[in-house]
């Protein structure tokens, strides 16, 4: 893993936690969860229903600094 796929892993895990989504206990669970089964943290954050797919893109809009865009209504 790179240093910047580190950085922006450990910013949305932060924002999760600023945004009141997760506490730092659960992301620790969930990242103990990952590497027992040998998936990435994302995949079981995401896949183990503990953060909705949206707010996981809320979160890497913050911490990637690219605007946050819903289209889901666009059509």
């Amino acid at each position: 893993m790179s240093l910047l796929e580190v950085n922006v892993l450990e910013g949305i895990k932060q924002d999760l936690v600023n945004r009141g989504i997760l506490d730092r206990a659960k992301i620790e669970r969930i990242v103990d969860t990952a590497e027992e089964k040998k998936v990435p943290f994302l995949s079981e954050l995401i896949d183990s229903g503990h953060v909705d797919p949206e707010e996981f893109t809320k979160s890497l809009s913050r911490v990637t600094n690219v605007p946050y865009v819903d289209l889901s209504e666009a059509l």
